[in-house]
C-alpha cells in the first residue's frame, strides 16, 4: 500500500531505537521459560493452512515439542470418525488422502514422549475444504516496491498469475491475501483481469510479511500460493570509532556512514550523550558529505554512549546508538615522536606495561647501551605504514615475565631487533611469550650486516633462558641479501638449555635473505616449529639452509600451506634429525626447477611438497624482493591455484 515516508521514518526509529529493548526482553523470557520445568507442553498456537489441493491440505502452528500429532474429522465436536496422524517433527504438515470438496476440521497437539512434561492441550479447532476439482495450475504471485517522488511514496505491489497457455481462463472473481494474525483481505478480480489471468494488487498489503494467496470462482477455492512482501526502505546510520591518540587526552574520531532512501536530504547531525536531554555536538552536513553519505566526527569523548541522530531541520530521519572506544588504562603510556630516544622511555623502569606510539618516526638510538626489556612490553601503533621506528640497537633480553608484543609497526633494524647473550653480566630471561603481529620487518636496513630479528648467542654455562611461545603472524620481512643471518629466529650451536615451548611463523612474507628463515642450535627438546600460510620468496641466496634444527633430536617440523622460492641454487629446505625428530608438510608448493633439498638430499616424494610448473612471474602479481615496494604484489594470479589456500593470506 502507499504509505507517506513520514510514516516510514517514524516506524523506522521506532525500530532503531527500541531493538535494543526488545532483544533484552525477549533473550530474559527466554531465558525464564528455559529454567522452568513445564508440567505439560505447551499448548500449539495460530493454526493455519497453506496450499489446498483436491486432496490434500497443508497445515502449520506455532509450538514446540519432541513431535506432533494432528487429528482430523467431518464433526466440529470430534465424536466420530477421527483419523490421527502422528510422528510429525516438524510444526508444518500435508494431510494428503482427503476427500475432494469435503469441510474438515482439525486440531494439533505436542507429544511428549514422557510422563513430564506431559503432552500439550489441543490446539483451537480450524476447518477448510478440499477443492471440487483440481486446482488450476501455475499460481504465482511476485512481490515488488514502487517508489514515487511526487507525492513522496512508496507502494507495496504484488502481482499474481495463473493458468496454462492453451487451457481456457476460468472466471477467478476474487483473490483473498491472509496472514497469520489478520482476517483475508479481498480482492475483486475483473473479466478483463480473469482472462489476462493476472491481478495486481497495490493497497492494503503490509511490507515484508507472509501471505497465503488464495483464488476463488463465486465462492469456490480454485487454488491457492504463498507470497512474501519486500521490505520497506528505512533509513540508516551507522558509526565506525577510533581513539586519536595525537590529542591530549585522548578523544575519539567516528566516520558515520547512512542509507536515505527516499529521505531527498539531510542538514545536520546532533551527538547526544546517553542519559542527556541537549546535544553536545552539532555538525552541518555539506553538500560533498551528502554526495559521499558519509561524514568524519572529530573531539567525541572516549568510553561515552551517544545518540547520533540526522536531522532534515527539524525533522528526525534516522537516529542510532553508537559508543565510542575506551580511553587507555593507565597501564598504557600514548608516546609521541617528540617525547625523544624510544630507548629511554623502553628501559625506563617505571613505565607502564604498553606503549602506544601515534603516527610518526621513532628512533632507538645507538649512542646508549643496547635497550634491555626486563620487564613486560607490548610496543603497538596504529598502523605499519604510519609508525616507523629505526633500530640503530637492538632490545637486549633479561629477567622474568609474561611477554614482549610489537604490533602494528615498520621496524628498520640496523642489526637485530632482540638479542639473548645469557652470561654472568647479561643475566638470564624467562619470558611467557614473544609475539609480533601485522608489523614490517627491514633487516639490515641499509646496510648488509648481520641482521635477525631474534637471535640468542654467546650462553655461558650454568645460565638458562626460556621462551614459552614465539610467534610471528601477519609479518612482512625483507633485507640485503647479503645478510648473513636468518630471518626470524636464530640460535647459536650449542645452546642446550635455551628452551622453546612453540616458535609459530603465520600468515607471513618474506623476501630476500641470504639464509633461511629459522636456525636452531641444539636447543633444549623437544622443541615445536610450525610455518602456515607463509609467502618466502628469493630467499636463501647464500645457499644455506631455510629452517635448520639438525641438532635438535626431537624437533617437530610442521610446514603446512605455505610457497617457497629459492633465490639461488643450492635448495636446502630443510635440515633435520630424520631419525627421531617429526617433519611433517601439507599443501606446500616449490617452483619448477627448484626441487627441495632436506638434508642435503633428495628426498622420496619431496616429504610431500609440490612443484609449481611455472615462475613466480606466473604465480604472482607482481612479485619483488621489496614487497612492500609500490606496485609489489604475491596474490596468487594463478586460477588453477586460487583455492589450493597457499601462501599469505592477507595478499
Amino acid at each position: 500500500m502507499k504509505r507517506i515516508i513520514k510514516n516510514i521514518l517514524i516506524g523506522g526509529i521506532a525500530i532503531l531505537t527500541g531493538i535494543f529493548c526488545l532483544q533484552s526482553c525477549a533473550d530474559d523470557l527466554q531465558n525464564e521459560l528455559n529454567s522452568i520445568e513445564l508440567s505439560r507442553l505447551l499448548k500449539p498456537l495460530k493454526v493455519t493452512f497453506g496450499v489446498v489441493t483436491i486432496g490434500s491440505v497443508e497445515l502449520s502452528w506455532q509450538a514446540t515439542a519432541p513431535s506432533f500429532e494432528v487429528e482430523y474429522c467431518l464433526t466440529e465436536d470430534f465424536s466420530q470418525g477421527v483419523t490421527v496422524v502422528d510422528g510429525i517433527t516438524a510444526s508444518k504438515c500435508i494431510i494428503d488422502g482427503l476427500l475432494e470438496d469435503t469441510k474438515y476440521y482439525f486440531r494439533v497437539r505436542g507429544v511428549s514422549g514422557s510422563d513430564r512434561p506431559a503432552s500439550s492441550l489441543y490446539s483451537d479447532v480450524v476447518s477448510s475444504s478440499t477443492l471440487s476439482e483440481p486446482a488450476i495450475e501455475n499460481i504465482k504471485a511476485v512481490a515488488e516496491m514502487q517508489y514515487m517522488l511526487d507525492p513522496l511514496a512508496v507502494t507495496t505491489i504484488v502481482t499474481v498469475t495463473w493458468g496454462k497457455e492453451g487451457v481456457e481462463p476460468e472466471a477467478i472473481t476474487s483473490i483473498t491475501f491472509t496472514h497469520e494474525d489478520g482476517a483475508p483481505i479481498t480482492y475483486p478480480v475483473s473479466a478483463e483481469e480473469a482472462a489476462a489471468q493476472e491481478k495486481v494488487v497495490d493497497t492494503g498489503l503490509e511490507v515484508s510479511t507472509e501471505y497465503m494467496i488464495r483464488l476463488y470462482r463465486d465462492t469456490k477455492e480454485r487454488g491457492s500460493c504463498p507470497v512474501v512482501t519486500k521490505d520497506g526502505p528505512i533509513p540508516s546510520v551507522e558509526g565506525e570509532s577510533k581513539l586519536n591518540y595525537a590529542t591530549n587526552p585522548v578523544t575519539a574520531d567516528m566516520t558515520l556512514t547512512w542509507e536515505l532512501y527516499m529521505v531527498p536530504t539531510i542538514t545536520s547531525i546532533t551527538f547526544t550523550k546517553s542519559g542527556e536531554d541537549t546535544p553536545v555536538i552539532t555538525e552541518p552536513v555539506l553538500p560533498a558529505d551528502l554526495l559521499a553519505k558519509s561524514k568524519d566526527i572529530t573531539g567525541l569523548d572516549a568510553g561515552t554512549t551517544y545518540i547520533v541522530k540526522l536531522l532534515n531541520d527539524e525533522a528526525l530521519v534516522a537516529q542510532a546508538e553508537m559508543t565510542t572506544p575506551k580511553a587507555p588504562s593507565e597501564n598504557m603510556r600514548v608516546v609521541r615522536p617528540e617525547d625523544g630516544d624510544l630507548r629511554e622511555i623502553i628501559v625506563d623502569e617505571n613505565r607502564p606495561d604498553t606503549l602506544f606510539l601515534i603516527p610518526g618516526n621513532y628512533n632507538f638510538t645507538s649512542t646508549a647501551s643496547t635497550g634491555i626489556v626486563s620487564k613486560n612490553l607490548v610496543l603497538m601503533g596504529e598502523n605499519p605504514n604510519t609508525t616507523i621506528v629505526k633500530m640503530e640497537k637492538n632490545l637486549l633480553l633479561q629477567g622474568t615475565y609474561d611477554r614482549i608484543v610489537f604490533k602494528n609497526i615498520t621496524f628498520n633494524c640496523d642489526a637485530y631487533l632482540m638479542q639473548g647473550t645469557v652470561t654472568s653480566s647479561n643475566g638470564q630471561f624467562n619470558i611467557g611469550e614473544i609475539r609480533m603481529e601485522n608489523c614490517v620487518v627491514n633487516l639490515a636496513s641499509g646496510s648488509s650486516a648481520s641482521s635477525t630479528i631474534m637471535t640468542i648467542q654467546a650462553r655461558t654455562a650454568g645460565f638458562n633462558a626460556r621462551i614459552g611461545k614465539c610467534v610471528f603472524e601477519n609479518i612482512i620481512t625483507y633485507s640485503h641479501s647479503g645478510n648473513t643471518q636468518f630471518t626470524y629466529v636464530q640460535v647459536s650451536a650449542s645452546e642446550i638449555y635455551m628452551v622453546f615451548d612453540d616458535i609459530i611463523v603465520k600468515n607471513c612474507t618474506s623476501a630476500n635473505t641470504a639464509r633461511g628463515i629459522i636456525s636452531l642450535g641444539q636447543v633444549a627438546e623437544p622443541v615445536n616449529v610450525n610455518v602456515e600460510n607463509c609467502t618466502l620468496y628469493n630467499i636463501n641466496v647464500g645457499k644455506n639452509t631455510v629452517i635448520y634444527a639438525a641438532k635438535s633430536n626431537n624437533a617437530n617440523i610442521n610446514i603446512k600451506n605455505t610457497i617457497l622460492h629459492f633465490g639461488s641454487t643450492g635448495y636446502k629446505f630443510v635440515d633435520y634429525v630424520a631419525t627421531s625428530a617429526k617433519l611433517n608438510i601439507e599443501n606446500s608448493y616449490f617452483f619448477k626447477g627448484q626441487t627441495p633439498l632436506f638434508n642435503n638430499a633428495l628426498a622420496p616424494a619431496n616429504n610431500n611438497m609440490i612443484e609449481y610448473d611455472g615462475t613466480p612471474e606466473d604465480l604472482f602479481v607482481s612479485p619483488n624482493v621489496n614487497p612492500v615496494a609500490s606496485g609489489a604484489s604475491f596474490k596468487i594470479k594463478d586460477a588453477e591455484m586460487t583455492t589450493k589456500n597457499i601462501g599469505d593470506s592477507r595478499w
